[in-house]
């Protein structure tokens, strides 16, 4: 019997996550999703412009166990975005973005050893996206960097955001590291 009740909680997970691909943000099944994207605030908070044509991965979810009803992959060698959308009576919403940058140099971690990170995160205020808090997301932006460069980790640390002044100090982080970003791409 107790076989029969793991199968029926398979079925509801494998239920609940659907994933296809797309060829780019020009394929018909993500327009709806591009149009949220560009009303979003997304590339002034600083995210990276996303390329027409690029292979992705769209994930569909039930909103009620994670907090999205989309979620857009897309991976890069050294960079990879995640971006997640609900969708309203309006149609789908941005709602969350991250963005890792992975650099060159290796650092001693937990898990091993370990390529440094850039990680742009944002999640929207909105109440009504209702993604507030779930899996560690807060609302605002974060700037984190991981690596070897204990006053870089120990700066991000600092941009945790609370609301307000917390976006201003990430946002500060980021010009601080955009360089990086740039110099890490160059490297590709």
């Amino acid at each position: 019997m107790r076989r029969a009740g793991n199968k029926v909680l398979l079925l509801g997970f494998v239920q609940g996550l659907a994933c296809t691909t797309a060829s780019g943000l020009g394929s018909p099944e993500v327009a709806p999703l591009v149009a949220a994207i560009y009303a979003s605030p997304r590339s002034s908070i600083g995210f990276t412009p996303l390329p027409r044509a690029h292979p992705m991965r769209i994930e569909r979810r039930r909103r009620s166990s994670t907090g999205y009803d989309v979620m857009l992959h897309l991976y890069w060698p050294k960079r990879s975005e995640t971006i997640g959308f609900v969708k309203g009576e309006q149609g789908y919403k941005w709602v969350c973005d991250q963005e890792i940058h992975v650099g060159p140099r290796e650092h001693d971690h937990p898990d091993g050893r370990s390529k440094e990170k850039i990680i742009i995160t944002y999640s929207v205020r909105d109440e009504s996206a209702d993604i507030r808090g779930r899996h560690g997301i807060q609302p605002g932006l974060l700037v984190t960097y991981i690596g070897p460069d204990e006053t870089l980790t120990r700066e991000s640390m600092l941009t945790l955001p609370f609301h307000g002044p917390a976006d201003q100090a990430a946002k500060r982080m980021l010009d601080r590291l955009r360089p990086m970003i740039r110099d890490w791409k160059t490297a590709e």
